[in-house]
Formats: structure tokens, sequence, C-alpha cells
């Protein structure tokens, strides 16, 4: 009895000894399972390809890369420094998309941004070694890109800074003959003045000052206008004032526009506006 005892108790052991051995599925660790185990351990993984173990790696081990990709190919204008998390939700052959929590002064909003592979991975086992060889790439043109980002916005910022410097000499503003201070259509003319220095109108202003370069300062091989404001509005014409850059010298020009004849009416005024516009709009390409 004491030796079917012992006997018993031993095969109780190694029962609890090989279920203790007993190989378990893999978990996501840091590299993603071949086709083969995702076929066996199937169970474990999230979609087909079996790539929430790489999602879980690159949500960790790539922050800063995936945050470059969201502030570069966001189809909204993002700022890196504004990107508080960023995360992978899913990755497929073509494709990987990032969440990004993207917080400003007004608050925080969560954006899903949908980032394309350059090559696109077809074969299985090799879908980690495709999707971080993508990710590395897409994160070299990610940072050229944010560099020219950040390169534009400061160009914008320079510009941004005369336009007050230019609408502040309102006051010495040096009127032709031909120009009418008119008491019935003096509040259209600053409706107009504050429509068109708009942002909005930005580039139109610049090609009205360029026109007048182009017919006037001809002797100048390289110029450029850096900025326009409209200084005044008449039933008469436009008064432009501009910084034109000539080579290495920058100057504030006045400019006076003339229209074909003089407005009677709001209707007159604002078609005369537009007709002026549209002539010179395009006039540097």
């Amino acid at each position: 009895a004491g030796g079917a005892r012992f006997l018993l108790l031993a095969l109780t052991a190694l029962s609890f000894t090989a279920l203790a051995f007993v190989p378990l599925p893999p978990r996501c660790n840091n590299r993603l399972e071949t086709h083969r185990q995702a076929q066996i351990y199937g169970e474990y993984y999230d979609d087909e390809h079996g790539t929430s173990c790489l999602e879980d790696t690159l949500s960790k081990e790539q922050v800063g890369a995936l945050a470059r990709l969201a502030a570069a190919f966001s189809p909204n204008a993002l700022h890196l420094k504004d990107i508080q998390h960023v995360k992978v939700l899913k990755i497929d052959a073509e494709h990987l998309d990032i969440e990004a929590v993207v917080c400003e002064k007004d608050g925080c909003v969560t954006l899903a941004i949908p980032v394309s592979f350059p090559s696109p991975c077809s074969e299985i086992h090799e879908m980690e070694e495709c999707v971080l060889d993508n990710v590395s790439l897409l994160d070299h043109h990610a940072v050229t890109r944010i560099e020219q980002m950040e390169v534009q916005e400061e160009l914008q910022r320079a510009k941004d800074y005369w336009k007050p410097e230019l609408l502040s000499h309102d006051q010495d503003l040096s009127f032709p003959d031909w120009w009418v201070h008119s008491n019935e259509l003096g509040n259209e003319c600053i409706n107009i003045q504050s429509l068109l220095n708009g942002d909005e109108f930005a580039q139109e202003i610049r090609d009205l000052a360029a026109q007048n370069v182009v017919l006037h300062e001809m002797q100048y091989e390289y110029w450029e206008v850096s900025q326009a404001v409209i200084s005044s509005v008449c039933p008469t014409g436009i008064f432009v004032r501009a910084i034109i850059n000539f080579g290495t010298t920058e100057t504030i020009r006045d400019i006076l526009v003339r229209f074909s004849l003089q407005a009677t009416t709001v209707e007159n005024l604002r078609m005369l506006v537009l007709g002026t516009i549209a002539d010179a709009s395009g006039i540097v390409e």
C-alpha cells in the first residue's frame, strides 16, 4: 500500500511538472511572429497579418518617428511641439494609421492620420522588416518636410510683421489731384479696403503692386513684391503701399492705381475694384 501511495504521488508530481513546461503561445514581444507561428497561435493576433505585436512595438519604441510622421503627413497643419501623444492604430500591407493627441491653447483633440508606405509589403513573413524599413524612410522624408514647413512659417511671420507697419502709415498718404474723397461712398470704400487687406486677397494685392513695377521699373533685372496693403480706396482709384525688394535693396513704395472712370454708386465702385484686381491677377508668374 505504501509503494502504491508513493507511485501515485510521483505520477501526480510528474503530471504537474509536465503541465508547468507546456509551451504557451507567444505574446507580443519585440519581434513580429513568423507566418507559421501566426497560424499556430492565431488566436493571439488581432488580424490575419499578425500585426498587433508590431503596432505595440512601434507605439512604444518609435514615439519620435510617429510624432514626426503625424506632423509631416497630416492633412491639417500640425506643429510637432503640439503633439502630446502618439500610437499606431493599425498596420496593413500598404499603410499605417497613427493616432495623435494634439493640444493647443483652446484644448486637445485626437486625430487619426493615415500614412501610406512608399513600398507596400506583400510577403507576410517579411512584414516586420518591410514595415520598419518604410517607417524609417518616411521618417527621413518627414524630417525634411518639417524643416521646409518651419522655413515657410518663418517667412510668413516675417511678411506678417510688415503689414501692421505699413498700415500704421495711413496718415502719411499723399494723394494726387485726381483722388476724390467721397462722403456718399466713404463707408463702402472703407469696407472694400478692409476686405482686400484680408489674408485671402494677399496675393492679389501683391500682383496689383507688381503690375506697377512691370510698367514703371523695368530697369531692374530682379525685383519682388514681398508685401503689400491697400492704404485707401476712393471712387477714382486705389492707393497701394508695398515693400519691394530690388536685388539687395528693400524699399516702401506708394502705388496709385487709377480707375478708367469715376464710380458713382456702390455697385459701380465694386465692379471697378474687382476689374482692377482681376486685370493685375497673375501678372507675375
